[in-house]
């Protein structure tokens, strides 16, 4: 055996617990072969077996992906690990297979606050000596300039292929690429390409947006580039070749590069400067004229210019603003036609949602929804429902009683159970510890050691997990204070704001919108229907789910407001319709605050839902309207119904529309 300077020490006096950390880089086996963390594996094991001459239990956590990445799993793994402060050393082959960056350095000073010894056996770092941090800190910088140097390398590599024809990838449609061709002086234009973008131009010099291309090449059954994944034609497909410069005989490499994002590891694209590109006449490869293709592009830029971001100065009021990150209620709202969620389709000053499915031509319900006013109409409802929740009634609270007496008394059942699990366990533990001692390092015994300290560690979890909740009775939770969270949670946010969205989401986890309609006909809005779950501002409701259920309820709000005749419907009925009514038209007009021909309209709608035997004066769509003149997104030849599993679905109160 090798001895150490300071030699190994294991906590428990007895069984040196070792965490090996083992990496490779890339993911593709193809790349690099996965036998390496194998190899690291047995490395390690080798070593540890040299080194200490008593049991040693080793937990391996072996990735694959960058050592720049620093939200790997993997990385996240080994850091948990240092926490339980179970682990006396963690090892590896060199700092870089844990981070090839600086982390790596302040890894192994986190390790030592838990009183962990690191050692990279390669880099000759051991945080046991003295001295440790200036081989580590270098090390580490090593590792960090040899990412730079590699990089810069493969890059000088491939732009010199580049200029010499080479790294053909993929190709276009149009072109064809043969079996093992490696320079694009083998490429070739596929036959009767030329005439198809020839057309193809044309349509966007005479006015054809990018979609109407589309539609002409899938009506001509044109088939798609050899490596797209898609099987037809879209207008973004048509946008993006049509910008290609491929199609005037030129290939450009470096339009786009990788820039590493320093808190993460992971590389994002930006778009970078033309004096950097790398442009390769293929005077072969030219399917448009030069002259012609950068008229159409300028032509293109301009038409749609009004489509664009409005850009202050230079800067793209998007740039560095995730895609997701969307004001609500926008991602939130679900079409109850097609189970889509309502994204955001309109201007900041005029912001609009409308059903994602419709504009993939998979819903009808292309209705436009005003996003400013369903925000503000569904917050009011939403805070209303919460401050309006009643108090639990006398059989309700009785029944909530009871469930929290039993839930204790089966939760101090569990603790004692547990209890005695957990010391089991560990008598086990020891029992099997003084084995491995008395008889060496058996692979049975250890095997069973193993199984005993992970049984141990799961009772001693639950043990804790049940001492947390506390050794009282968990008190039937109080209307008032759920209302005065949920009421502190908004306050102060504005609706734009993220922080205001994530509580609406905890509050309203689902929100599904419906199309109706006045018996009357005229325009379509939307009523949405919440599922409102305040207990997500209570605690410990597990244990009492008739309190759970209480504080869960459904309702709707019209996300509009309704027309005159509609607003005074009710009232309008009462003053005339009752009976011994001697009012007349204009004086419920006047009370009302309205005109004349609103309670004359009101009235006949009053006859009409008594001619169709209904409560309510709306009514939900379930087919387009013939009738719409806006709705006509579903008469497209590319529309096709193809709702989500569950839709669509029906709203509980007023009659369907009748089929059109």
């Amino acid at each position: 055996m090798i001895l150490l300077n300071p030699p190994l020490e294991a906590r428990d006096g007895h069984t040196l617990r070792v965490l090996a950390i083992c990496r490779i880089s890339s993911t593709d086996a193809a790349k690099q072969d996965v036998r390496s963390l194998d190899d690291q594996e047995n490395l390690i094991r080798n070593w540890v077996a040299s080194h200490w001459e008593g049991p040693a239990d080793m937990k391996v956590i072996a990735g694959r992906g960058s050592g720049e990445r620093l939200d790997r799993q993997e990385s996240r793994d080994a850091e948990d690990a240092l926490e339980t402060r179970q682990y006396d050393l963690v090892i590896s082959e060199d700092l870089g297979r844990i981070f090839r960056r600086m982390q790596a350095f302040e890894f192994c000073e986190i390790a030592e606050d838990y009183d962990t010894r690191v050692i990279a056996l390669n880099d000759h770092v051991d945080t046991g000596a003295e001295g440790w941090r200036i081989s580590a800190f270098f090390a580490s910088m090593r590792h960090e300039m040899y990412n730079a140097d590699t990089a810069n390398r493969i890059r000088r590599t491939h732009n010199n292929r580049f200029r010499q024809g080479g790294v053909v990838q993929f190709v276009i449609f149009g072109y064809e690429k043969p079996l093992g061709a490696k320079n694009d002086i083998e490429l070739r234009k596929a036959d009767g390409a030329e005439a198809i973008y020839d057309r193809w131009f044309s349509m966007l010099e005479e006015g054809a947006s990018f979609a109407e291309v589309a539609d002409w090449l899938n009506a001509e059954n044109v088939p798609v580039g050899k490596y797209c994944r898609g099987t037809r034609w879209t207008g973004e497909m048509v946008s993006r070749t049509s910008r290609d410069p491929l199609l005037k005989g030129q290939r450009v490499r470096n339009r786009v590069v990788t820039k590493r994002v320093n808190s993460t590891g992971r590389r994002r694209s930006v778009r970078q400067e033309p004096e950097g590109w790398i442009i390769r006449e293929c005077p072969h490869l030219q399917m448009i004229d030069p002259n012609r293709f950068d008229r159409v592009g300028r032509m293109l830029k301009k038409r749609n210019a009004k489509n664009s971001r409005k850009r202050s100065g230079s800067s793209d009021p998007r740039a560095h603003v995730p895609r997701k990150r969307t004001l609500w209620p926008g991602q939130h709202l679900k079409c109850g036609v097609c189970g889509r969620t309502l994204g955001h389709f309109g201007t900041k000053e005029r912001p609009t949602l409308m059903c994602s499915g419709a504009d993939e031509y998979r819903c009808w319900n292309s209705v436009c929804l005003n996003a400013k006013v369903a925000g503000e109409k569904l917050s009011e409802a939403i805070m209303a429902a919460v401050s309006g929740l009643p108090e639990f009634d006398t059989e309700l609270l009785a029944r909530v009683e009871a469930q929290a007496d039993e839930a204790f008394t089966e939760r101090g059942a569990a603790l004692a159970t547990a209890q005695r699990a957990a010391d089991s366990a560990r008598r086990r533990v020891d029992n099997l510890a003084e084995a491995v001692a008395a008889s060496g390092c058996s692979a049975v015994l250890l095997d069973h050691l193993r199984t005993a300290e992970d049984r141990c560690r799961e009772m001693t979890a639950e043990v804790s997990r049940l001492e947390r909740l506390g050794a009282e009775r968990t008190p039937a939770p109080s209307i008032e204070r759920v209302r005065a969270a949920a009421m502190n949670s908004v306050a102060g946010l504005a609706i734009e704001s993220q922080e205001f969205g994530r509580v609406m989401h905890d509050l309203a986890p689902e929100i599904t919108v419906y199309p109706v309609r006045g018996v009357d006909g005229g325009r379509i809005h939307f009523r949405a229907v919440v599922r409102l779950d305040a207990s997500c501002f209570a605690e410990n409701l597990d244990e009492m789910p008739s309190a759970q259920d209480a504080l869960r309820i459904e309702l709707e709000v019209d996300l509009f407001d309704p027309p005159k005749p509609m607003a005074v419907l009710n009232q309008a009925v009462a003053m005339l319709c009752a009976d011994g009514a001697k009012m007349k038209q204009r004086e419920a007009a006047a009370a009302l605050g309205t005109s004349q021909p609103a309670v004359q309209r009101a009235l006949k709608l009053h006859r009409l839902m008594q001619e169709l035997g209904l409560g309510s004066p709306w009514r939900q769509v379930l087919t387009p309207p013939e009738d719409d003149s806006k709705l006509r997104r579903y008469r497209h030849p590319r529309y096709r119904f193809e709702p989500l599993e569950g839709f669509p679905r029906m709203l509980s109160g007023g009659a369907p529309s009748p089929p059109s």
